[in-house]
Formats: structure tokens, sequence, C-alpha cells
């Protein structure tokens, strides 16, 4: 007999994949290049980017969705907070080819000395049964290293800017 009837499965800890960042480049500059959804193929390892609806407010603000790929995956995400030059949350709503839940992406700046202090984290998990774990593993291991190659992007070519 269960003790609850309702709970049909134990849910386990979500993955959280978290890059941190410190950016010789002004907020404002960094802020732009993560939010310009259109040109996101622009960073190593995205193919190709599009601003699928335009945000509320703004073009690439609360409310736009974009369409990511990068190599086999294909994401669509919803802009769901945004805070210039500080803040952008978004949910990835579609994951093909696998079926992933995602609870949110932040990218959160800060002005420092040295420039601008990026954190970026996701929290996801993929629930296949048995293999769900390994995928998750090249999920984090792959998504860590390319938010890394997106600000490093945007740090090298930052100087052109200054």
């Amino acid at each position: 007999m269960l003790l609850n009837p309702t709970l049909k499965y134990a849910h386990y800890v979500m993955n959280k994949i978290y890059v941190e960042k410190t950016l010789n480049a002004p907020i404002e500059l960094v802020f732009d290049a993560l939010v310009d959804h259109e040109n996101y193929d622009r960073f190593p390892g995205v193919d190709q980017s599009t601003l699928m609806i335009h945000g509320v407010h703004t073009k690439n603000g609360l409310g736009a969705r974009r369409e990511i790929r990068t190599g086999f995956f294909k994401l669509e995400e919803d802009i769901v907070a945004f805070d210039a030059p500080y803040l952008m949350e978004y949910r990835i709503t579609k994951f093909f080819p696998l079926k992933v839940n995602h609870i949110l992406g932040r990218i959160e700046l800060e002005s420092v000395e040295q420039g601008t202090r990026a954190k970026w984290t996701s929290e996801f998990d993929v629930p296949i049964p048995i293999v769900g774990k390994l995928i998750e593993r090249q999920i984090v291991s792959a998504f860590s290293q390319g938010f890394r190659n997106i600000l490093s992007y945007i740090d090298k070519h930052a100087a052109s800017h200054n």
C-alpha cells in the first residue's frame, strides 16, 4: 500500500548548470549581446538563431520567443523576465529531439571594477528512465561549455567596441 496514493513516482533533484565569468566590457554591451536573439548564430556552436515572437515592450524583452539550433538540438525559449541591463530569464519550452523539463535559465549581470560579472544558470531534467541521467550529464557538459564559449566570445569581441 502506498503512503500517498497520489504519488506515482519519486522525483529527483534537478540538474543545475552554473557558469560565472568576469568580462572586460561594459554591462550594456554584454547585455545587448546576450539578448540579441536573432544573432546568436555568431556564437561558437550555435548554427542558427531566430526571433520567433517579439517581446511585449522591447523586441528582445519579456514575452519574446527565440529558436536556437545547435548541432542536432533545436530549442525554443520564452523570455520570462527582463530587466535591462541586469537580468534575463528564459524557459525552454521545446527541446528537440529529447523531452527535457526546463525549470529556468537565468543570466545575471553586475558592473564590477574589471567590467561585468556574468552569472548564467540553467536548471532542467531529462525524464527518460535509465538513460536520462547519462543524457543529463552530457547536456550539463555541453551547455556549460557553450555558455562559457558565448561569454568568452563577447569578452574577446568587446575590445573592438571600446
